[in-house]
């Protein structure tokens, strides 16, 4: 029993949308390049943390988001759709983001749907990076909760005080998210924390 703290992820509300000159897309393309290698730094720096605490497997969920950062098809993707769209660098990676995960979504395999969060989990990064804007994470709840959210990503399971978190309920993701393998594997309590799904 604890009472219930609600988790809002709010990244997505206030991406900033304007246009561009054709002149413009290399700099706005070297802007996504730089926080990139700022987000794979991040991204580092939390495998490390989950390897320590919860270990190989768990640390291998960001190794998988490392590769997405790396991907040069992902890259090739966001130079051409700044050339073609002409709209800022924010933009255009949040309409890739939402295509990508509408078309995962649409999936009718269950592991395929739950991919999903990982890369909102990778492209959320990036683009706070390119907004300078931090993330508001769970590492300064200061006493015990229940854990409420629309969906948590792994990067979310990974800087929590598990300690505090008596219980998740999540609206998304089921048991084969990543954040759901981090909540039972990790140094939870045995029977402290569950991610309940409500997706219809």
């Amino acid at each position: 029993m604890a009472p219930a703290y609600l988790f809002f992820d709010d990244d997505g509300s206030s991406i900033s949308s304007f246009p561009i000159s054709s002149e413009e897309v290399t700099s706005e393309y070297s802007r996504f390049l730089e926080a990139t290698e700022e987000a794979k730094f991040d991204v580092g720096a939390l495998r490390d943390k989950a390897r320590s605490e919860a270990g190989e497997e768990q640390a291998a969920i960001f190794d998988a988001h490392l590769m997405m950062l790396d991907d040069p098809e992902m890259k090739e993707s966001v130079r051409l759709g700044l050339s073609s769209l002409l709209m800022n660098a924010e933009s255009v990676i949040f309409s890739l983001e939402r295509e990508m995960i509408d078309k995962l979504s649409s999936s009718q395999d269950p592991y395929m749907q739950e991919r999903a969060s990982d890369i909102h989990d990778v492209v959320r990064r990036v683009l706070r990076h390119l907004l300078h804007r931090e993330h508001i994470d769970l590492a300064g709840i200061d006493r015990d909760v229940i854990l409420v959210a629309k969906e948590l990503l792994p990067s979310d399971m990974v800087t929590m005080i598990r300690s505090r978190i008596k219980g998740i309920v999540t609206e998304s993701g089921g048991r084969t998210s990543h954040a759901a393998i981090l909540a039972r594997l990790s140094r939870f309590p045995p029977s402290s924390a569950s991610a309940v799904s409500s997706r219809t």
